[in-house]
């Protein structure tokens, strides 16, 4: 059923599986919702980030690098995946900064 406002209801975080990261992030969305992860790889400014459905199932994986190289993004600080955020680029917030991150190479999975 759709709200007033012909919305659909965010999806609530699902039951998390237990063999995602711990570091794996729940972002609802409109109806559907993914789990998003973010490792950082051998060269700067540049991220490993993997969207998982809600059960858990790889949908994107690839490697990302920030679109202002003048930012800089540190995971060892709290940091929260937030909208638009999908398999071409994601939009991160950390200590009221919004990064994106645009996708420049798939990964093999």
């Amino acid at each position: 059923m759709r709200n007033p406002n012909n919305l659909s209801p965010t999806l609530p975080e699902p039951q998390r599986p237990e063999f995602l990261p711990k570091h794996a992030q729940w972002l609802a969305g409109e109806g559907a919702g993914s789990w998003f992860t973010i490792d950082y790889t051998s060269k700067n400014h540049r991220f490993e980030i993997t969207r998982y459905s809600p059960k858990g199932k790889i949908e994107c994986q690839g490697l990302f690098e920030i679109e202002n190289s003048n930012k800089s993004l540190n995971l060892n600080k709290d940091y929260k995946f937030i909208h638009l955020s999908h398999c071409a680029f994601v939009h991160i917030k950390q200590r009221g900064n919004i990064l994106k991150l645009n996708r420049i190479q798939n990964s093999k999975f």
